[in-house]
């Protein structure tokens, strides 16, 4: 057998296959993308300048307590997160005796856990905020055994020597935790980091919790050390993600990961939970997609005239679950001749105009038109999910966000198929995780809970200038209610620019017969 590690790039016609791996670590992740703040943005500028101050604000240093009591909650603890941007989000964890501060990414698409060196830093090999400086830990320990640690990704890649240290998150204390001490990042990673960040943590499902080490390479988690150690109760974690309404960096409320439970106060309704799919291989948070439809909003001109609900025709379609990604990213027939032409023709009045560009594979749509775009509804399960399953929808004011070229839609084109059958799946991003309150349970055979978040701002998208559409009623879609109605105003002020990210994540690995 000739394996081929193929790293792919994130364009409008990547193509990428999900497999596993005979020899880890053999990671292929697809990269983020980030188009830097334009220089005229003083906005920006300073934020980015400031982000130090930031970081270290004692609310949120050291993985700070939320400052809510979660004592009810027996074996759990929520951990304040950083939404950066409205492109990432970030925790604050610490490593070594006496502790070091390090700000990592909350990545559930991906597994390997991995932090800047001070000595690739001082040898500006990388580029990292708060780098981790070994030699000043009594407990770190080089468990590489001499071999490195290399991590590909569509776009840039990392090496180092796995090493284990103490680990501090909230009120976990994890006395060898794992993770890649990174003595190099290659120019795409380098620019990546940008100062702003000292790695990535990942959260991946990697088969549950009898993990092979075959599948795709295999990191034990900060969540699979818990696990392993009896920290937690419940082996599972859960994400509730918030919009900065302002396109800003928010230390306070960015969000929260929650260890071992759920936090009834972030989400409502009911948790609707769906199995992941090839649960005994799996290397994703990955579900069946049952359906989607696309809920036409009113026509202003006919204020009594009903919505239109219109069901599109989706084949056998996977949905991953990933917060180390910006955006929704799908199969390319299904958005370029299905999802495009029925946001356009159901659109308030005349169709709606959206260019694709092919360079960036981003749909541009006029801000003063982006209140005229329908609603998007999605089931899931498939037939892993008996009885009616609620639709979960995302409107204009989830999907549409802003930069300093205008408005585009969260969504990219990207062709990937999974292993055998060959099915399309898409990412879900950030984009449709700051709609909802998600759960990643490795008991129960393996599943995704999702239920709509509570008390979430959104992300930074129509400027207040360009918005004006009445109130519209609700619809039953698959005995879910959809709610049209208008948002607050308020979430889309903000500075206009945005990383244009589409992803941290893939691991693939492309087989083929010698």
């Amino acid at each position: 057998m000739l394996i081929l590690n193929i790293a792919l790039s994130v364009s409008l016609a990547a193509t990428s296959t999900l497999a596993e791996c005979a020899e880890p670590p053999c990671m292929i992740r697809m990269g983020l993308w980030k188009q830097e703040p334009p220089a005229e943005n003083a906005y920006v500028n300073s934020a980015l300048r400031n982000f130090n101050r930031f970081a270290a604000n004692p609310a949120f240093k050291m993985g700070a307590d939320v400052g809510r009591n979660l004592n009810r909650i027996a074996g759990a603890n929520a951990m304040a997160i950083m939404n950066h941007y409205d492109q990432a989000y970030y925790a604050n964890i610490s490593f070594g005796t006496p502790p070091q501060q390090t700000v990592v990414q909350i990545d559930t698409g991906s597994a390997a856990f991995w932090i800047g060196s001070k000595a690739c830093n001082d040898a500006k090999n990388c580029n990292d905020l708060y780098p981790f400086d070994s030699s000043k830990s009594s407990t770190f320990m080089n468990i590489s055994s001499g071999k490195p640690s290399n991590v590909t990704y569509g776009a840039g890649s990392i090496g180092g020597v796995m090493a284990s240290d103490v680990m501090n998150w909230g009120s976990f204390t994890i006395p060898k935790q794992q993770f890649i001490l990174v003595d190099y990042e290659d120019p795409t990673i380098f620019y990546q980091q940008n100062g702003t960040v000292s790695g990535l943590v990942g959260f991946a499902y990697q088969g549950g919790l009898q993990p092979t080490v075959s599948a795709m390479g295999y990191y034990e988690t900060p969540i699979y050390s818990m696990v392993r150690m009896g920290m937690i109760s419940q082996p599972l974690f859960s994400i509730w993600l918030n919009g900065s309404t302002t396109g800003g960096i928010q230390t306070m409320n960015g969000g929260e990961v929650i260890i071992g439970g759920v936090d009834p106060a972030r989400y409502n309704g009911d948790i609707m939970y769906y199995p992941i799919v090839n649960v005994s291989k799996s290397y994703f948070w990955m579900v069946e997609i049952t359906n989607v439809q696309i809920v036409g909003t009113l026509d202003a001109t006919k204020p009594t005239a009903p919505l239109s609900i219109t069901p599109l025709n989706l084949t056998t379609t996977y949905g991953l679950m990933d917060s180390g990604t910006s955006l929704i990213t799908i199969d390319p027939n299904f958005y370029t001749l299905q999802l495009l032409p029925t946001l356009q023709k159901k659109s308030v009045g005349k169709p709606v105009t959206l260019t694709t560009d092919l360079n960036t594979g981003y749909t541009r749509v006029a801000c003063t038109d982006a209140q005229r775009l329908p609603s998007i509804a999605m089931t899931f399960g498939g037939k892993g999910v008996s009885g009616n399953q609620p639709s979960f929808e995302i409107t204009w004011q989830d999907y549409v966000l802003s930069d300093a070229q205008g408005c585009y839609l969260g969504f990219q084109a990207m062709n990937m198929k999974n292993t055998g059958e060959g099915n399309p799946v898409w990412i879900f991003g950030d984009v449709f995780l700051r709609k909802l309150f998600t759960v990643y349970d490795f008991g129960n055979g393996g599943r995704v809970g999702l239920a709509y978040a509570a008390n979430t701002g959104k992300a930074f998208g129509v400027p207040l200038n360009a918005q004006s559409i009445p109130d519209v009623p609700s619809v039953k879609v698959d005995n879910a209610t959809v709610s049209t109605s208008k948002k607050s105003a308020a979430a889309a002020a903000g500075a206009a620019w945005s990383f244009a990210a589409t992803g941290t994540m893939l691991v693939y690995t492309i087989f083929a017969m010698a």
